[in-house]
């Protein structure tokens, strides 16, 4: 099982992974003008203070980065009453996505789909994939309730895994399955129980089903994870999970992300929807200088960083954690203390702004 420790003493929020990049319109650091097209919108109040007393008028624009993207396939099963596991869940997934929505991208899918037995009827998740989903997240879960039958946790990973296959970018992608118990409602028509039964009801076995469908999560998230490259994680709720902790651990093994989360209250659920965010994102961004747009300064030594409207200084070997600087001639890099902050949402808006004299300690 996975050891999890709260990480006490940093704020928790999110970590960006799409900044805005202001271009100077003006005040190069040779006294230059370098004057935006017309066509631009100027950022009103918006400005660089280049230490000499002037302020470079700014307009914004996007740096490349490579938000990822994260599909949570979450149970919604009768069981999930228990333990306040339904609660719990909606709460932690409602912060972590209001917290992470401008740099992670987040879909939701809820199963099963109806209150009979194994309904799974749409092959679509409740909120697709996009920028910006956390109000409808938050919509679909407060209207949703866990009333649901069977737990047909292979058939709602597939339809994931295929909807994470249609999304058009290179975003790198992963699965998020919240469950409390173990997967059954198999679509083998020849599945008997012998390999074990999900029920604890008298005489329901042998049941189709209630027949425990292990084999076919593990087939699944084994096989997207090894030839698609999708990792599928595993949070584990409830005191079930003392019983399906084998099948949770063996998921998130075949899926490549080692061993599940044991999320038994709120705060560990909130901790591990941010370990993970943070477990996958990086502190480099591209500069495209081609779009940076006519009589913008493409002098990386006139290229300055803010972390929440506070400048940031450059440091070439990192010797000050809290600094920035080049990866290579296209890439900005945060150095090991500001990409901590960055990861766990100490700071949230990054700038970066082109024209001006870097500014360094």
């Amino acid at each position: 099982m996975r050891e999890y420790y709260p990480h006490t003493g940093r704020s928790s929020g999110p970590f960006a992974m799409v900044a805005m990049v202001s271009v100077l319109a003006c005040c190069a650091a040779d006294g230059r003008r370098a004057d935006a097209d017309d066509d631009q919108d100027t950022e009103s109040g918006g400005g660089t203070d280049t230490g000499s007393g002037e302020e470079c008028e700014a307009v914004d624009f996007p740096i490349a980065g490579r938000p990822p993207s994260f599909l949570i396939v979450l149970d919604r099963s009768g069981s999930m009453q228990l333990m306040d596991s339904w609660t719990n869940v909606v709460n932690a997934v409602t912060i972590v996505t209001a917290q992470l929505d401008w740099q992670v991208r987040f879909g939701l899918l809820l199963f099963p789909d109806g209150q009979q037995l194994c309904a799974m009827t749409s092959p679509f998740p409740e909120v697709p994939l996009a920028d910006i989903t956390a109000p409808q997240i938050a919509e679909a879960l407060n209207s949703a309730a866990p009333d649901g039958g069977g737990t047909p946790t292979a058939r709602a990973l597939l339809y994931g895994f295929q909807h994470l296959l249609s999304l058009d970018d290179d975003s790198d992608r992963f699965v998020i399955l919240a469950t409390d118990g173990a997967p059954n409602c198999s679509d083998d028509p020849g599945l008997t129980c012998a390999g074990g039964c999900v029920s604890s009801v008298p005489g329901s076995c042998p049941m189709d089903e209630v027949c425990l469908d292990d084999q076919a999560v593990y087939g699944h998230v084994s096989w997207y994870h090894q030839n698609w490259g999708i990792p599928t994680y595993v949070l584990g709720m409830g005191e079930v999970i003392e019983d399906w902790g084998t099948v949770m651990s063996n998921t998130a093994s075949h899926g490549g992300t080692g061993d599940y989360y044991p999320a038994l209250d709120p705060q560990a659920l909130v901790d591990a929807l941010q370990e993970i965010a943070a477990e996958n994102t990086t502190c480099t961004f591209e500069v495209d200088w081609g779009a940076l747009g006519p009589g913008t300064s493409s002098d990386p030594d006139l290229v300055n960083v803010e972390a929440d409207g506070e400048q940031v200084v450059f440091s070439a070997d990192c010797e000050n954690p809290q600094a920035w600087h080049w990866l290579d001639a296209d890439t900005i890099e945060f150095c090991p203390g500001l990409c901590h902050d960055y990861k766990w949402g100490v700071i949230h808006v990054i700038r970066a702004t082109f024209g001006c004299e870097t500014q360094v300690e």
